[in-house]
């Protein structure tokens, strides 16, 4: 199998996140769970869509400001 060199940017990453909590699965879910918190403005939501508010900015990984 051929990777590409953006997975294995992704693949190494994730193994340091998770090096950087012990290798402990629950330290990792509450450091997604704070990593959410912090970029909720940048997350766009299914309810938000189906409320008709398709004209929202969608999430981006190089938003820097809220809308």
């Amino acid at each position: 199998m051929n990777h590409d060199s953006t997975l294995e940017r992704i693949w190494d990453i994730r193994r340091r996140i998770y090096a950087a909590c012990d290798h402990d699965p629950v330290k990792l879910v509450q450091y997604y769970i704070e990593r959410q918190k912090e970029n909720a403005y940048r997350l766009i939501y299914e309810a938000e869509i189906e409320q008709g508010e398709e004209d929202q900015p969608v999430f981006s990984p190089y938003a820097t400001t809220t809308a």
